[in-house]
């Protein structure tokens, strides 16, 4: 069973609600909705390259930046392998920042970014995007 921490408007919400119904609880989530965003500074990039990922986790309603977040992101490349995994907890500005150096050898083509992101009082989301990684 999940359990909720409610506010104390919310509980006399729901008491009023149980008492109200016959002793039915009507209740839904009381957690929020966190909006994840990927950045990606080069797209495309060559090989040998350094590639900046930056994660934002923000409230969707009021649009603040969620600090103290858990970060998961992943760099998959065009076979759909797992090439790298990157893990951090969001700034004061809802940010975490990776960088990625490109192999010389890596891969040609579209790699995806999938981010997941946790915090408390929110809903777990995720977002992707992808980058093309090309020739020199």
């Amino acid at each position: 069973m999940k359990g909720y921490l409610f506010s104390n408007q919310q509980q006399q919400l729901l008491q009023a609600a149980v008492s109200s119904n016959n002793n039915t609880v009507i209740a839904s989530n009381p957690n929020k909705t966190v909006a994840v965003s990927i950045n990606i500074a080069r797209n495309p990039i060559t090989r040998g390259s350094d590639q900046a990922i930056t994660v934002t986790g923000s409230d969707e309603n009021s649009h603040e930046k969620v600090e103290g977040a858990k970060v998961s992101s992943q760099i998959i490349n065009p076979l759909g392998l797992v090439r790298k995994k990157f893990e951090g907890t969001t700034n004061s500005i809802g940010q975490v920042s990776y960088l990625w150096m490109v192999g010389a050898g890596a891969m040609l083509g579209t790699f995806q970014v999938n981010a997941q992101l946790s915090a408390p009082g929110y809903e777990n989301n995720s977002a992707q995007t992808t980058f093309v990684i090309q020739r020199r």
